[in-house]
């Protein structure tokens, strides 16, 4: 068995490609560099696609790089750290009627994909997502430690829907056409907050990073994944609760194992 990690870091996005807004973040390029760092030392083999690079093709390929050299058995960490947005869900495929994004580079990154992405890892693959991000549709700033939420502004968000809203139906229509999509290997996500929730930056780590960080204690965390996300919980020094999805968990003993563990 073998470990293979991704690392997906945006401090700002292209602003030609957003109505004028760069999406200015100041965490999450060293969210990438440390989680690269955690990835190696627990035996990794680590690539990372940060701000220009992390476009939406651009992960959408590293992704599928990713699974295609995974193997039954194989762990493969992809971590993204960056806004997270929504787009009105036209197919019905949510509860909200919103479609969580990743904000890459120059477009948005449906979880329609994602779930295409998920879909080529093959059978008993372990997949772990770390994502801090957020969908809300502000941003809240912190008079006494200046942090910034990692959600696509509301104007924002709306403006994008307007300009791109028929490409973004394109999209889900494309991934529908293919049918329903099976998802073989298990997928593990533990984000950085609830849906309803903002996910905070910061100048150093983002608040979630920070936590995960504190809890693995370079690599002294004792326990399975569900104890590593309530201790993560438990470490938060800000108002948000990070989650933990197994919806797409194949084989439940994934749960039991240590976290990274190779």
């Amino acid at each position: 068995m073998a470990g293979y990690a991704l690392h997906i870091g945006l401090n700002h996005v292209d602003p030609s490609k957003y109505g004028g807004w760069d999406g200015r973040l100041q965490g999450c390029l060293n969210d990438a560099a440390s989680m690269k760092s955690l990835a190696e030392a627990a035996g990794f083999t680590s690539t990372t696609l940060l701000d220009e690079a992390a476009t939406a093709a651009g992960v959408t390929a590293a992704i599928g790089a990713l699974a295609a050299g995974c193997s039954d058995g194989d762990l493969c960490l992809i971590s993204y750290s960056g806004h997270g947005g929504q787009v009105a869900d036209e197919d019905g495929d949510e509860d909200e009627a919103q479609d969580e994004t990743w904000v890459c580079f120059d477009r948005q990154l449906l979880d329609d994909e994602l779930h295409l992405a998920w879909s080529q890892f093959p059978a008993g693959a372990r997949v772990l997502v770390i994502s801090d991000s957020c969908h809300s549709g502000s941003v809240v700033r912190d008079e006494v430690e200046r942090q910034v939420s990692r959600g696509m502004p509301e104007e924002e968000r709306e403006r994008d829907n307007e300009a791109r809203g028929a490409a973004y139906r394109a999209i889900k229509q494309q991934v529908a056409g293919r049918g329903d999509i099976d998802v073989a290997a298990s997928v593990l996500l533990i984000s950085g907050c609830q849906d309803d929730q903002v996910s905070y930056d910061g100048e150093g780590n983002g608040a979630f990073t920070q936590s995960l960080l504190q809890t693995w204690a370079e690599g002294a965390f004792e326990g399975d994944y569900s104890a590593f996300h309530a201790d993560i919980v438990a470490n938060m020094t800000t108002d948000q609760t990070p989650n933990l999805n197994s919806d797409l968990v194949a084989d439940p003993a994934y749960l039991t194992q240590q976290p990274f563990a190779v």
